[in-house]
């Protein structure tokens, strides 16, 4: 399994109206958004994460092309980038290789 974390610095206020843009995606059984996350408690406060599980890096590939390809992602490019902090770059994506271990 691959998981792509993904961390988006929004603007101040900004936290549930990228949870909302984010939300169709969470509850559609086809994509690959499987989870988000906010500050709680402690941690980095405007910052929002998406985690995205995939079964390879070539699933991966294909679903953020098709994403990119898809005419409803200009509309939503542009909601995005209302919420986003542009001014603080702190935007970045992980990819990683979830390590499944068998029982003992």
């Amino acid at each position: 399994m691959i998981v792509q974390r993904s961390t988006w610095k929004v603007k101040r206020g900004s936290e549930q109206k990228m949870i909302d843009l984010l939300a169709p995606y969470l509850h559609d059984p086809q994509s690959a958004l499987k989870r988000i996350y906010r500050p709680y408690f402690l941690g980095t406060f405007g910052v929002i994460v998406g985690e995205f599980e995939y079964q390879s890096l070539a699933e991966l590939e294909e679903d953020w092309a098709a994403f990119f390809a898809d005419p409803e992602t200009v509309a939503l490019a542009q909601k995005w980038s209302e919420l986003v902090d542009s001014d603080n770059n702190d935007d970045h994506s992980e990819v990683w290789r979830m390590v499944e271990i068998g029982p003992a």
